[in-house]
């Protein structure tokens, strides 16, 4: 019979343990009763009292009553598990229950039985129809000494693949780590792949996942097996029988001659409308102006922060979309929400700048303005030299003349940022590329982040609709998307939850961030504090000095508390990734690469003028985003400069 499922409640962690109580009434049987399914049961009630799993009712006593019987079940475990050998193993493997299977190959490895049991039974075992077959190459033990079978295994079942791909990306994501055979050779790793995608039935998310390997050592992934999945992924993507859901949307963007107000956006579904009055735009012609419409008018950042707006982040990815997507470390998470914030970007971006030619402005001249005079002027820095697209190159020539002068902006704003002055000479001999998450700031500790397990804790039970709080069973009705906004909205007490929610509520409120009334009614906590969780939850970064000087304590408070940690960079995580999705392949085999294709001339294979106009548009705004970044570290700067004074 399957254990009953019972929760531990730590201070720090929610514990999962199985069948707890069941050792409060279990009497120690004769070792001649029990069968293969009571030795796993022995041994998974002592494993978890072993990693300090309890019952909250327990005293130490019990606790420790329960741990000594604990280990005389785990006795008998241990001498069922030693019996088994080439003769009865396979009997007894198929009397196992399906549950347990993981439970028996840690068993299985920890007592060695690969040193009696025979590659011939072995592989007997592994053919059966019940066996988990990932449980196995998660052993390290087992798969070396069984690496041959297990070989033979990989090539003889196409059902592999998935974890031929899991151990490629186990390096970049979270998860158990797995082990191949050391018989298996890249090659024919690389031939298991490929004749994967020559079979009928191909997944869609699995023949996307080949198409974004890169090769390595290990892995002689050519360019041909990428473009194999590739098209494998899109015919799958656009069949009818496909699992994938496509959502049709529209976004416009106009600008207006009637309309007083500077900017409307209406949002319906999944439709976009956006509309920015003429004049205002037609009295906003000076460069200054032209450079603050992108932040105040077009939002390419928000204003309180100037963080670029374009970025994904968690929180754009659905419950849903999230399940169903292929996500990794080196795959940019590019949920549908993102896609529609860049297309209206897109938008933007063209409507502008061809506003502006047409009112006598290039927009190139703008940018280049900004480096070779503004911060002059305004912030005493040496005048950058710089050469932006000239107004008759072909737009093949101007993707690669914004990819330079992206780079040498990049460049001697570093060097500024370093030395306070920047040296022609020294960067001319200098071949070192840096790197968009190493650009320097001017401003020392600039950016928080979220750091470890009680960050996670607070900002999941406060603000996610994930979280149990929210749906207190006498305001269901009400159908609130977080714990704060109900405690904000509505008369709730800790009555209203069960213990273990109560649990959660208590420590909430031992950090200040809900407080407990004598008579057991909730209200919110420190507003300073919710207000930072709440920042870092919607953009996972924080620009430090934006904040006024009533936040900073709190921020000192929880990075010496580990909750929260800072660092200096002219870029956040997220800003330096977004920028590097669409620039280079160094971190995401999903970007769009345009640095990469212009630099190294494969932009010359492009034929369509179309997507070379794309891709300017891409790079003329990420030009527009470096620009407000460097802008806001100077203003930053002169002013904690002038606070010191």
């Amino acid at each position: 019979m399957p254990f009953e499922r019972v929760v531990y409640y730590g201070l720090d962690d929610m514990f999962y343990g199985l069948g707890l109580r069941k050792i409060e009434t279990l009497v120690i049987p004769d070792y001649q009763s029990i069968g293969i399914n009571d030795a796993i049961e022995f041994y998974q009630i002592y494993k978890y009292l072993h990693e300090g799993a309890r019952i909250k009712t327990w005293s130490d006593e019990e606790f420790d009553f329960y741990s000594k019987k604990s280990r005389r079940l785990f006795g008998l475990t241990n001498r069922y598990i030693n019996s088994l050998n080439d003769s009865n193993i396979v009997d007894e493997y198929n009397c196992m229950d399906e549950l347990y299977n993981s439970a028996f190959w840690e068993l299985f490895e920890n007592n060695k039985l690969f040193n009696k049991i025979s590659s011939d039974e072995f592989e007997r075992i592994i053919n059966t129809q019940k066996v988990s077959i990932s449980c196995i190459f998660e052993k390290e033990q087992i798969v070396k000494h069984y690496g041959s079978v297990l070989r033979r295994y990989i090539l003889n079942n196409s059902a592999c693949v998935s974890l031929l791909l899991r151990y490629y990306e186990q390096n970049a994501i979270e998860g158990t780590k797995i082990y191949l055979p050391n018989e298996l050779t890249g090659q024919e790793y690389v031939a298991a792949l490929d004749a994967y995608l020559d079979s009928k039935h191909v997944n869609a998310n699995m023949a996307k996942r080949m198409y974004y390997m890169r090769p390595r050592d290990q892995f002689p992934i050519s360019d041909s097996l990428r473009l194999k999945a590739r098209k494998k992924y899109e015919d799958e993507f656009k069949s009818p029988s496909s699992n994938s859901v496509t959502i049709a949307n529209s976004i416009s963007v106009s600008i207006s001659n009637d309309q007083k107000e500077e900017k409307t956006v209406s949002i319906d579904g999944g439709n976009i409308i956006a509309s920015y009055s003429r004049q205002w735009l037609i009295e906003t012609l000076d460069y200054p102006s032209i450079l603050n419409n992108f932040i105040y008018i077009f939002d390419f950042a928000d204003f309180q922060q100037m963080r670029c707006s374009h970025i994904c982040t968690k929180n754009m990815g659905g419950v849903f979309e999230k399940a169903f997507s292929f996500e990794a470390k080196y795959y940019y998470p590019a949920y549908y929400s993102f896609k529609q914030v860049n297309a209206l970007a897109m938008l933007q971006m063209q409507s502008y700048y061809d506003f502006l030619f047409e009112n006598g402005v290039r927009f190139e001249n703008v940018l280049q303005w900004f480096f070779t005079d503004y911060i002059k002027q305004e912030f005493g820095c040496p005048a950058m030299r710089l050469t932006m697209p000239s107004e008759h190159a072909t737009l093949l020539e101007k993707c690669v003349s914004i990819c330079t002068a992206i780079e040498m902006a990049i460049k001697q704003f570093s060097q500024y940022a370093k030395m306070h002055t920047i040296d022609f000479e020294l960067l001319e001999i200098s071949s070192s590329s840096l790197k968009l998450d190493q650009i320097p700031s001017l401003v020392d500790k600039k950016h928080i982040y979220g750091k470890g397990n009680s960050f996670k804790y607070y900002i999941h039970h406060l603000f996610s609709d994930q979280s149990t709080l929210p749906h207190a069973p006498r305001f269901l009705n009400k159908k609130y998307k977080c714990f704060k906004d109900l405690v904000k909205k509505e008369n709730v007490n800790i009555s209203d939850y069960k213990e273990r929610e109560q649990d959660t509520i208590k420590r909430l409120s031992d950090a200040d961030l809900i407080r407990i009334a004598d008579d057991g009614s909730l209200s919110v906590g420190n507003l300073h504090k919710l207000h930072i969780l709440f920042d870092l939850y919607q953009h996972e970064a924080i620009n430090r000095w934006h904040y006024s000087d009533e936040f900073q304590h709190i921020f000192q408070e929880w990075i010496d508390a580990e909750v929260l940690f800072e660092e200096s960079s002219l870029l956040t995580r997220q800003e330096s990734d977004y920028f590097s999705y669409l620039l280079n392949y160094e971190k995401f085999y999903n970007g769009f690469g345009l640095r990469n294709i212009y630099a190294h001339g494969n932009g010359q294979l492009i034929t369509d003028e179309n997507e070379h106009k794309q891709n300017y548009n891409i790079l003329i705004r990420l030009m527009t985003l470096l620009t407000i970044k460097i802008n806001d570290d100077f203003c930053l700067y002169q002013a904690l400069k002038e606070g010191d004074q």
